[in-house]
């Protein structure tokens, strides 16, 4: 498994020791292992990935004081910020701009968890519903290129860094954990099947 290194900081050492081991045990298709293992960490990393709170996003929302506008927010706007709708001024039209973001964000209060799901979902798992997050993508591996890739799109990156890198490692940790100790089991069962004769 691996991601570009745009995207994340990856430890997948571990991860690629336990499959050595586990492919030692198994006549199976590597490539099926590769791409089963990569859905469940998406599914473990979304379950790791916090939700932002809805009381930390209404922190934000901008709120008209006698005719001052004093909220986290929109107080950053009308001090003549830089925005994705253009460069904030001072007025009331700021206040519009800062709902409109504030908007945006709360319905977003658990898209970092969504992209997990879309990623699991290109990696052929069977969801209800749908999980289409643009940009975030998964590359299932093949047999000849035994190699899965994920993609979290164009998410921003201090949230990815914050809440989803953390998350994505711990659960690569966890699986291969999984992994290794399954295929020990194996190999010891074996170990002392013909020990015993």
């Amino acid at each position: 498994m691996a991601a570009n290194d745009e995207e994340f900081t990856l430890d997948v050492s571990e991860f690629r020791d336990a499959l050595i081991l586990y492919e030692s045990t198994t006549n199976r298709d590597m490539a099926d292992v590769i791409n089963f293992n990569a859905r469940k960490i998406c599914f473990l990393a979304a379950k790791k990935t916090p939700k932002a709170t809805a009381s930390s996003i209404n922190n934000h929302k901008p709120k008209k004081r006698k005719g001052e506008y004093k909220h986290g927010l929109f107080h950053a706007l009308a001090s003549g910020g830089k925005t994705k709708y253009g460069k904030a001024v001072r007025g009331e039209g700021n206040r519009d701009v800062a709902l409109k973001i504030f908007n945006s964000r709360k319905s977003a209060l658990g898209y970092s968890k969504q992209i997990w799901y879309s990623i699991a979902a290109d990696l052929g798992a069977k969801l209800r519903g749908k999980f289409n997050v643009k940009g975030a993508k998964g590359i299932a591996a093949k047999s000849t290129n035994p190699v899965a890739w994920l993609d979290t799109g164009n998410m921003d990156i201090a949230l990815r860094d914050a809440v989803m890198v953390d998350a994505l490692n711990s659960a690569i940790r966890e699986v291969s954990k999984d992994i290794a100790r399954h295929a020990q089991g194996k190999l010891d069962k074996t170990a002392a099947k013909y020990s015993a004769r």
